[in-house]
């Protein structure tokens, strides 16, 4: 009976389009912009934490780290 259950089409959830009174505020981040954008920050974190420091970042350009 559980598989007849789970072969049935289920509607999708989607999210709320963003209110026109706060339409002033910019575009509205939705669940999956966070989620890739969270994945990104999270990857980037990872790399420089596995990768030491071998450049250092001055006012006017980019030198090797001694």
């Amino acid at each position: 009976m559980s598989s007849l259950r789970n072969a049935v089409s289920r509607r999708d959830h989607k999210e709320r389009a963003q209110p026109h009174s706060r339409r002033k505020f910019g575009l509205l981040e939705k669940h999956k912009d966070y989620v890739v954008r969270a994945q990104s920050y999270h990857k980037k974190e990872e790399y420089l934490r596995t990768h030491p420091a071998t450049y250092r970042c001055t006012k006017k350009t980019l030198t090797p780290h001694n």
